[in-house]
């Protein structure tokens, strides 16, 4: 049976490449948290910022916050 080299893989929903530069992961992040861009755009006429803060605890901050222990204080990547 032979071992098949991977360049990135998922573990536990932290993106881990072979060199741990955590590009892949930083932007599954972005591309995630970017998708609440236009929602946050059209529901700041509707909420007042209390609300708005609410649901940026909910559903950007969480994945701002998972696995920053391990990514974050990493070399700067090319």
């Amino acid at each position: 049976m032979d071992i098949k080299e991977d360049t990135c893989n998922k573990y536990l929903g932290i993106y881990v490449d072979n060199r741990l530069v955590w590009k892949n992961h930083i932007d599954f992040v972005y591309t995630k948290i970017l998708k609440f861009g236009s929602i946050f755009y059209k529901l700041q006429v509707k909420f007042n910022s209390r609300i708005l803060e609410m649901i940026y605890f909910s559903f950007i901050y969480p994945h701002l916050l998972y696995g920053i222990e391990v990514y974050a204080n990493t070399n700067k990547a090319a």
